[in-house]
């Protein structure tokens, strides 16, 4: 027998096994009618004899049948397109490809680039029929188009600085094609889930203020891309260069005639770590009539201090910057509107409030928000509010009979339930704006706290249907009548590491040579310094070798662990990463390179060690990683003595460098990268998986300075992309004391 001990506060993150994601994915995806049929026979095993003479103790009944109450649905909004040409939603959801309906409003298309942002195999022949099909699509819809085709620029590399390289040479390629036009759009082609999606979004952000927006597809698509993709496809490209695809008819009188703006609140809280972090609030605002528009307000909440000694300190449930935050929102509605210069309604939909909390948050928020009206308006009244709470972690499912349910056997998309269940004292109800898929949907829960408009509840249950639909890239209804997705983006933007005087600053560390000596465990002075630093800044290492041997390095005692000790933990250069504890995005260098292509350079490293005559060989000369490969002459198996020796045969025989002149002219199509490091190997990978690679993990973390030390910082080094890289300030070492001696200068510690 085995005992685990589990520490206290720390998360378990690893993945379900194959056989219980199956599992799980079976239960979720059970139909209402099975599911209450498993809920009654569970009751009836729960229920007998001798449980419920123990709940009877206690005046405790569970009923033998499922509470019946009448909702009802609400009438389909309308859609209205280009030409006054309407259509109605049917199941929550319409389709656009089918009527041949032209935008709402329709912008040109006058300059813009493609950019391939993967390795795949991409013949010029599809991309050159998909780009036409596309421009149709375009044109069809009422985007007019520049007749010539765009310029195709491909990514040299795989890492953030060719991304920002492409980028460029796509902006001034396509003002050069297109009779000196701005460039409007990059078109950027990628793998699925490529792992240079955040690098495009966060490097196509400097292009924004010149008028220049991305827009990235999968690859895939290109070669067999259906109709209704197409459709999709431009419906975004036509908001991002400017224009509105569709507005909803009854959107105005449901809002009352008055300018409305509609904003969602959320407070986001980190309980889970060891060490509690700030809470990061986020409001997203409307910024027209449509509610197709918006804007989002960021700030950081701090933490309520412990009231006893031994106490945690404690997150906050409202939002102390209500008040900044709104008032920011209105002073961009403000500049958007020709008109009025405030909305006459202000519709507040707030998430993560339990029943418990509403008082204190309605006080607090509602004041808030009254606050920010005057102060914009002049006078409180000026503006009025609703102020209702979302509520999505409920147990409530509804079962519809045979007459009424969709295909998917749920309640039809815009049913509303509003007697029976709910709070007797309290003016809510539920609402289900979706269509079901699969499983069994979830209502959405309103409780609407104040109305300062009087509405009726079929007035903001149309409301709410309404505006379940405000999605303008999609024909859908979402099951959630707020701006939750896009608060969750803005979330992830946010720092956590803003307690800390030097919050803003990352310090990297290299492992072997710079935190420890070669392969062998740090000092304890070394630490202390590390976690003196960290109460000042940030701190992580990226490091060439796997987690397992990192770990073996660094912790030197039994309770040491390095997920909690870094902030950032990059093994693999970064191709496997943790964040505060927390995994990140992982990537293979086999499915990156392909089995036949990796067989044939493994087998031709094995032949050219075979040929090798140096003083010694040992063990395991080719070790795979998950994101490279390690070749090492001698072999990782020999003794530290053998490392010595062999390191200063290398130098005078250069034994690695002359393997690795021989590789890059054997696999120069193969596009990859051949990195010396440590005393007997070398690492292979793809361009632009050095080290570099872990800064696409920090890249919109909010850093204003990231430190990097590292020993191996020469030409040919595995530390020297990312000392010389531009988003880096480099520190060489020769040695672990030399960097606690910079740490300490430069640091104060």
């Amino acid at each position: 027998m085995e005992v685990c001990s589990i520490r206290k506060g720390q998360r378990y993150i690893l993945k379900l096994t194959g056989d219980q994601q199956s599992s799980a994915l079976r239960f979720q995806t059970i139909k209402p009618a099975g599911r209450f049929e498993q809920i009654m026979v569970a009751r009836q095993h729960v229920m007998d004899s001798a449980h419920e003479r123990l709940l009877n103790a206690y005046g405790i009944k569970i009923g033998r049948t499922f509470v019946e109450a009448q909702a009802r649905v609400l009438p389909p909004p309308v859609v209205e397109y280009k030409n006054d040409l309407r259509i109605p939603v049917r199941d929550g959801q319409w389709n656009i490809a089918k009527p041949n309906l032209q935008l709402l409003t329709s912008k040109v298309l006058k300059s813009w680039a493609v950019v391939i942002c993967t390795n795949a195999h991409l013949p010029e022949a599809a991309l050159m029929n998909f780009l036409g099909g596309l421009r149709t699509k375009l044109i069809q819809l009422g985007v007019q188009v520049a007749d010539a085709p765009p310029p195709v620029i491909r990514l040299t590399g795989q890492g953030t600085p060719q991304v920002k390289e492409a980028l460029e040479k796509a902006g001034k390629t396509a003002w050069q094609s297109f009779n000196k036009n701005p460039p409007q759009l990059f078109l950027c082609i990628t793998d699925d889930r490529s792992f240079l999606y955040n690098s495009i979004k966060v490097e196509g952000d400097n292009f924004a203020s010149r008028g220049v927006t991305t827009q990235c597809m999968v690859i895939k698509h290109v070669k067999n891309a259906k109709d209704q993709y197409l459709s999709n496809l431009a419906l975004k490209i036509n908001l991002k260069i400017g224009g509105l695809n569709h507005r909803l008819t009854d959107l105005e009188p449901a809002c009352g005639g008055v300018p409305t703006m509609i904003v969602g609140a959320d407070l986001t809280h980190n309980n889970l770590s060891p060490k509690m972090k700030p809470s990061i609030a986020a409001l997203v605002g409307s910024l027209d009539r449509t509610l197709l528009k918006y804007a989002p307000a960021v700030g950081v909440q701090p933490l309520l201090e412990p009231s006893d000694e031994d106490g945690r300190p404690r997150s906050q449930e409202p939002i102390q910057l209500f008040r900044t935050l709104l008032f920011n929102l209105l002073q961009k509605w403000a500049k958007t509107n020709p008109g009025p210069k405030f909305p006459r309604r202000l519709i507040i939909f707030r998430d993560g409030v339990s029943d418990g909390e509403f008082s204190q948050v309605l006080e607090s928020e509602f004041k808030a928000a009254k606050a920010a009206v005057e102060k914009i308006a002049g006078k409180p009244d000026q503006c009025k509010i609703t102020y209702i709470v979302c509520a999505k972690n409920h147990r409530l499912r509804m079962s519809p009979d045979n007459r009424c349910q969709d295909r998917s056997g749920n309640a039809p998309a815009g049913s509303v339930l509003d007697n029976r269940i709910g709070d007797p004292f309290l003016f809510d109800f539920f609402a289900q704006t979706q269509a079901g898929l699969q499983g069994t949907s979830r209502p959405t829960r309103y409780v609407i706290l104040k109305d300062e408009s009087n509405s009726s509840a079929d007035q903001l249950q149309s409301l709410i249907q309404i505006k379940a639909l405000c999605r303008e890239k999609h024909q859908k209804a979402v099951h959630y009548s707020s701006f939750g997705n896009t608060q969750l983006e803005i979330l992830e933007m946010a720092t956590e590491f803003s307690s800390r005087p030097l919050g803003t600053t990352l310090v990297l560390f290299d492992v072997d040579g710079t935190l420890t000596p070669a392969r062998r465990s740090a000092s304890p002075e070394i630490l202390k310094t590390l976690q003196d630093l960290r109460k000042k800044a940030v701190i992580g290492f990226v490091g060439g070798s796997d987690l397992v041997k990192i770990r073996e390095q660094l912790e030197v005692t039994p309770t040491a662990n390095v997920l909690e000790n870094f902030d950032y933990c990059f093994a693999e250069n970064g191709l496997t990463a943790y964040q505060s504890g927390k995994v990140l995005e992982s990537q293979s260098f086999i499915n990156h390179l392909g089995e036949d292509r990796y067989k044939k350079l493994v087998n031709f490293c094995l032949r050219e060690i075979s040929e090798l005559d140096i003083p010694i060989k040992r063990g395991t000369f080719v070790e795979f990683r998950n994101g490279m490969i390690n070749v090492s002459p001698i072999g990782r198996n020999a003794s530290v003595s053998e490392r010595d020796e062999f390191e200063k045969y290398d130098k005078q025989s250069q034994v690695r460098a002359k393997f690795v002149e021989k590789l890059k002219k054997e696999f120069a199509d193969y596009g990859l990268t051949f990195s010396i490091g440590g005393q007997i190997s070398f690492d292979v990978f793809p361009n632009g998986w050095d080290k570099t690679y872990a800064l696409k993990h920090v890249e919109k973390a909010g850093f204003k300075e990231i430190h990097f030390f590292g020993d191996k910082t020469y030409k040919g080094g595995n530390d020297h992309e990312i000392y010389e890289d531009s988003r880096t300030i480099g520190h060489p070492v020769t040695c672990p004391e030399d960097t606690i001696k910079i740490l300490k200068e430069l640091f104060s510690i």
